[in-house]
């Protein structure tokens, strides 16, 4: 028979050892230019596509991002948001769509007129039942800090855009770096696109991306 404290030790051990949090299955799938075909694997009954754009133009008005569409087929309305200074502005934004068929698509980001630059991200999950946001936020220089309200086992995205001043590398709170590059052109910018999987449940936490740009811009997902 076990003594009390053996039992003790016996339940000490038991939440050390406590089974991780296993979350959706996500894959980034990479960076590419709007039009392009990314291949998305196999196809599945709960395969969610996450698409996220990132342009910069060469004005300080952003261009507001009209759609991301799948296909052609809208999917999520996209959270989105811009911001600009000087002599040029960027535009983000983050979409998903359920596409259990096929294993590839074209991502298509459409904005209010012409950009100097657009690029889209992509990342696939699986295990994952609904393409609804649990929640949605966007932030712009100037706005007040966002936290996102994770559901347990959960996993979260981003994608973060700055110009004008120097370019520099992010750093995302909330998410991992999945890519991180600047692009040229008419006007310049640092865009990074991150995610993560297996969180437990949290009520707020917290998002921010910095890095040496004037101004910058993200938006930012969870699902589970």
């Amino acid at each position: 028979m076990l003594r009390m404290n053996q039992l003790i030790g016996f339940g000490a051990n038991y939440r050390r050892f406590a089974p991780a949090i296993v979350g959706p299955v996500v894959t980034f799938r990479g960076v590419f230019n709007s039009g392009d075909t990314v291949n998305i694997g196999s196809a599945s009954a709960d395969r969610v596509v996450i698409l996220a754009s990132a342009a910069v133009r060469g004005a300080s008005t952003p261009r507001t991002l009209s759609s991301l569409l799948f296909d052609g087929a809208a999917g999520t309305t996209p959270t989105t948001t811009g911001v600009g200074s000087g002599s040029s502005s960027v535009t983000v934004g983050l979409a998903s769509k359920l596409i259990t068929a096929g294993t590839s698509f074209v991502p298509t980001a459409n904005y209010s007129g012409a950009v100097a630059s657009n690029k889209v991200a992509v990342w696939t999950i699986t295990g994952q039942g609904t393409n609804t946001p649990g929640d949605a936020k966007a932030w712009k220089t100037g706005d007040a800090a966002q936290t996102l309200n994770v559901a347990n086992a959960g996993c979260a995205f981003m994608v973060a855009a700055g110009t004008d001043g120097s370019l520099g590398a992010f750093t995302l709170t909330g998410v991992n770096v999945d890519d991180d590059n600047s692009y040229g052109g008419l006007a310049t910018m640092e865009a990074a696109f991150g995610s993560v999987t297996n969180l437990a449940a949290e009520a707020a936490r917290a998002l921010a991306a910095s890095n040496s740009n004037t101004v910058k811009a993200f938006a930012a997902h969870t699902y589970s």
